[in-house]
């Protein structure tokens, strides 16, 4: 586990696989949007339980993806409160090492369950509009033949709406926002081939 600036890198193999769990996921990225919070303001946030929460939470704390930083007085009990290690975490695979590339494709794999729990939540309770100037929601999948140049100015353009995503707010004006999730994965792919050969630069459906 390595941190530079602001970003945990994770390269530990318990890590990865507590990160394969969609509530951990959960948690750790509440307990970053929110802040040192405790176990009570998670549940509040992610709309559960906490009791649901603790096994979690001490998985995390167990690996290193959580830091209790204090507590706080309450009525009834002093409670913990817990922070992430860095403000940004990133699971990159490593391309000399197959058993962690498949195991972080397991993280990938939750971060998608994650993304199809909060797209058919919302559909249900109507809050997605796709289309006109007040849309709210945006789908796609696109290929394309990148050039180094294409594909660099694409990281930019992912930086700049990560940034906007993590970047810390003022919380006076916090009743005035409404929460988003975004969900992104660029992928390099092998062209398809059709019999003898011949490679084609289309999906065939």
């Amino acid at each position: 586990m390595a941190i530079q600036d602001d970003v945990l890198i994770v390269d530990d193999d318990t890590q990865i696989a507590a990160l394969t769990s969609p509530a951990r996921l959960e948690v750790v990225d509440a307990v970053r949007v929110i802040g040192p919070c405790s176990i009570a303001d998670i549940g509040q946030f992610l709309g559960r339980a906490p009791d649901s929460l603790y096994y979690h939470v001490r998985k995390l704390l167990k690996v290193g993806l959580l830091i209790e930083c204090g507590t706080r007085k309450t009525r009834r009990r002093d409670e913990a409160v817990y922070r992430t290690p860095a403000r940004r975490i990133r699971t990159p695979l490593d391309p000399h090492d197959p058993a962690r590339s498949a195991q972080v494709a397991r993280v990938f794999a939750a971060l998608l369950r994650l993304t199809d729990r909060d797209f058919k939540a919302a559909a249900k309770r109507g809050g997605i509009t796709s289309l006109g100037p007040k849309r709210n929601a945006r789908h796609g999948r696109v290929k394309a033949w990148l050039s180094e140049g294409d594909l660099t100015e694409v990281h930019g353009y992912l930086d700049r709406i990560l940034d906007v995503f993590e970047r810390e707010r003022p919380k006076a004006d916090a009743a005035a926002r409404k929460l988003y999730s975004i969900t992104a994965f660029l992928t390099p792919m092998e062209p398809k081939r059709r019999r003898g050969g011949e490679t084609t630069n289309h999906d065939d459906a």
